[in-house]
């Protein structure tokens, strides 16, 4: 079963799918967090486009990013996070009922990627444009990794 990545931000969101056997996160979409009343249907399109559509017997849950501050606490950014995330959630779980929410430390996934993609060679506005859904991919990746050490190790 897959898992979606959402790396929610003020204006833009950033959306990730791994494959349904939880090996890969991969990059989807940016878009629009406005209007956000239709923001949970352009994510079902976006993964329909990319290859992996929504439905109840393909996803297990949604993982969503926290931009705490320096010392791991919350403040107005994460707050609206959790906002936004709790309400694509709602959204999305009308389809897929057992849809898990999973909230995550996502404090370095943006700047790291930006790293990385620059050190790809991936040119300012390209970068720009896409950073969102690589840091929802690595936020995802992150949290896959987490379980799968979890689940290898019961102690």
């Amino acid at each position: 079963m897959r898992w979606i990545g959402f790396d929610p931000g003020e204006t833009r969101c950033g959306i990730a799918v791994c494959d349904p056997a939880q090996i890969l996160a991969s990059p989807v979409a940016v878009l629009s967090v406005q209007p956000r009343q239709t923001l949970a249907e352009r994510i079902r399109q976006a993964l329909a486009a990319y290859g992996a559509p929504f439905g109840p017997d393909e996803y297990s849950g949604m993982v969503c990013g926290l931009a705490l501050d320096q010392r791991g606490r919350q403040g107005e950014s994460a707050r609206r996070g959790m906002e936004l995330g709790q309400a694509v959630h709602d959204a999305l779980k009308t389809e897929v009922p057992k849809l898990e929410l999973h909230f995550v430390d996502e404090r370095f996934s943006t700047a790291g990627m930006q790293r990385q993609l620059k050190d790809a060679g991936s040119r300012g506005k390209q970068r720009s444009a896409e950073i969102d859904a690589w840091a929802a991919a690595s936020i995802l990746d992150d949290f896959l990794q987490q379980r799968r050490r979890a689940a290898e190790d019961p102690t």
